[in-house]
């Protein structure tokens, strides 16, 4: 329609815009009366109302189609299988689930097979765990084999708890596990692989560094990378002069190794409490450092005075919100008591009079926490505790 006020995507320098519906319907009416007068009766309780609302609807949710498509090609505004081809063009792609392993120990009579055989613990979790397909009880007696959770993700086992035979077989007496259990890792959520992507196109960064922290961030496994420069002459946070330090979550040694020797500079060396002897393609032995991140729990205490309106469910979300400011401290960064007061601050309903934090098993004292550079200090809600005066 011509000249029609009814108002439309569009597209800017800050990306697309759409119209809200009471635009689109205050559109359709005005056309509407363009053509029969403006004398017409539209009303919501009008038929000939109600029927511009479901036009208007419809319209309005094209557009919203329209705003989906057009942000699903954007690496930061989509999500889900859309998100995973994004990454693809740049060969990425989202780590898929692994599952939890445990060494158990199988003892029977001698040269009796179990076929399938699976287990499950004795903590009322109901975790299941398969052995391999077929196992044959050797003459001694006993035979150690690895069983495989069913569950994909970080399924926790804690020693001697595999202890439930959940297919009996002839000859099978017991099991158990004498060490705890290897958790597996839950897919790579969409913020990790949006990371993972950006991560893998800074490889050819500006900086040796930035481009070490990429090539590792792109290694298997992998969930963060930090890093410190020591480019001074003297020794800082525990890092020697002229040197560098990765600090990396997850992977494997040689892995994560092999990455920062194939993209640091010559004559630089790395520094960390994980070393691995590294060949470069003439065989000649590199050795390589880095710092397996340590993840340190800690504990928060905050009294409040509660005020007119203060709820039960105030506390919960206080809870919820230092931990959430915790939890994004990176590695090596303090946290300080004075910055607790912010995010514990989520209305106006009570007063806060102190906040204690502390390592877990260290109690609580109202000091800033100062973690090494290869730390990095992680909470839980249930690790915040509300004292209500």
């Amino acid at each position: 329609m011509s000249g029609s006020p009814i108002p439309i995507p569009t597209i800017g320098s800050t990306g697309i815009t759409l119209p809200t519906y009471n635009n689109v319907l205050l559109g359709y009416q005005q056309s509407y009366q363009a053509i029969y007068g403006s004398d017409v009766s539209i009303e919501a309780d009008d038929l000939d109302g109600q029927w511009l609302a479901v036009q208007a609807q419809a319209y309005f949710d094209l557009c919203q189609m329209i705003g989906v498509i057009y942000n699903s090609w954007g690496i930061i505004t989509t999500t889900g299988a859309m998100l995973d081809n994004i990454c693809a063009l740049s060969d990425t792609t989202r780590q898929a689930a692994t599952f939890s392993t445990a060494v158990v120990t199988i003892t029977g009579t001698a040269f009796s097979p179990i076929n399938n055989g699976s287990i499950g613990d004795n903590q009322n979790l109901g975790t299941v765990w398969d052995l391999p397909a077929s196992i044959t009880i050797p003459a001694s007696g006993n035979i150690q084999v690895t069983a495989t959770c069913t569950t994909a993700g970080a399924v926790t086992a804690t020693p001697n708890s595999l202890s439930n035979i959940l297919t009996p077989t002839a000859g099978w007496q017991t099991v158990t596990n004498a060490e705890a259990a290897i958790p597996g890792a839950a897919q790579e959520t969409d913020a990790q692989l949006v990371q993972q992507q950006q991560l893998s196109v800074s490889t050819g960064s500006l900086t040796a560094m930035e481009a070490i922290a990429a090539a590792v961030g792109n290694v298997s496994g992998v969930t963060s990378v930090s890093y410190f420069n020591n480019d001074t002459d003297l020794t800082s946070n525990g890092v020697p002069p002229n040197s560098f330090a990765v600090i990396v979550g997850g992977g494997t040694v040689a892995t994560v190794t092999a990455a920062i020797a194939a993209t640091k500079p010559p004559g630089i060396p790395s520094f960390g409490n994980v070393s691995n002897v590294v060949f470069d393609s003439n065989g000649v032995p590199n050795l390589i450092s880095y710092y397996e991140l340590d993840e340190i729990t800690i504990n928060v205490q905050i009294t409040i005075n509660p005020l007119t309106g203060y709820q039960a469910q105030t506390g919960t979300s206080i809870q919820t919100a230092i931990a959430a400011y915790i939890n994004a401290l990176v590695s090596g960064e303090p946290s300080y008591l004075n910055n607790l007061f912010v995010p514990a601050k989520v209305n106006s309903t009570f007063v806060i009079t102190n906040i204690q934090q502390g390592l877990v098993g260290q109690g609580l004292a109202p000091a800033d926490l100062t973690p090494l550079i290869y730390q990095e200090f992680v909470t839980t809600a249930s690790n915040v505790a509300i004292v209500v005066l």
